[in-house]
């Protein structure tokens, strides 16, 4: 897998992380009401969620396809040298 997708995950990670961490310091300010702030929370956290989720599914469906297929090439060329 593309070590850019790894690197975009993690940073779609850290950037729901700080939204989080905002809502904190905003409500530690009273700038926003403790309900608002622990809903806004928690549909960053579903987001990031989500987003993981799909992502690794895909990602492990992918990887599956590429062991299969390193698999069978190793195979033939094991025949092959025998």
């Amino acid at each position: 897998m593309n070590p850019e997708v790894y690197r975009t995950l993690a940073n779609l990670n850290e950037g729901l992380k700080t939204v989080s961490d905002s809502l904190n310091v905003l409500q530690a300010a009273k700038l926003i009401a403790p309900e608002s702030s622990e809903l806004r929370r928690a549909i960053a956290e579903e987001l990031r969620a989500d987003i993981n989720a799909t992502v690794t599914i895909n990602m492990h469906t992918r990887e599956m396809e590429a062991a299969y297929n390193h698999q069978q090439e190793r195979i033939r060329l094991e025949k092959r040298d025998t």
